[in-house]
């Protein structure tokens, strides 16, 4: 599901999966964005239900669903993991762990993470061209150009 995932007077997702007597697993990441989440079973189905910011929601989707969809099939999720480093500063701290939307970007040989603009939860123009998530661990001082963050490569399929 999408929306209801988190607090506030149209967010049930929580309370109709206790209503119906699902099983919760966890509710709420500390993570933005896409921090709104809940996951639980119902019988032998599992429940995700995500934010209703679509970039947030989006963002769920790449990071989480797609990777427990993967191992619920019986393959191998896709997700490639590498370090690269930042094209330009990363001024703000969050106590969050940060998921940006960027792509790889090569400069005099050298392959750099990219942050695309536009980071709000309902930007989705955003995620074009995206090919990157990259993720900065919560309470990270403010990184300069050149400082290496992990960085998600996603399935072609979904650039």
């Amino acid at each position: 599901t999408t929306g209801g995932a988190s607090v506030g007077d149209y967010d049930f997702a929580a309370q109709s999966a206790k209503e119906i007597g699902a099983e919760q697993f966890f509710w709420k990441v500390n993570v933005k964005p896409g921090g709104a989440l809940l996951v639980s079973r119902y019988g032998e189905k599992l429940l995700l239900s995500l934010s209703g910011n679509p970039a947030a929601a989006l963002m769920s989707m790449l990071v989480v669903l797609l990777p427990c969809l993967s191992g619920l099939t019986g393959e191998k999720p896709e997700q490639q993991r590498m370090r690269l480093p930042l094209l330009r500063d990363m001024p703000k701290t969050s106590s969050a762990v940060r998921l940006l939307r960027g792509h790889l970007e090569i400069q005099e040989g050298k392959a750099y993470f990219s942050e695309h603009n536009g980071r709000g939860n309902g930007n989705i123009a955003s995620f074009a061209r995206c090919e990157l998530i990259g993720v900065i661990p919560g309470n990270t001082p403010p990184l300069k150009a050149g400082d290496e963050i992990e960085a998600i490569r996603l399935p072609a399929a979904l650039i």
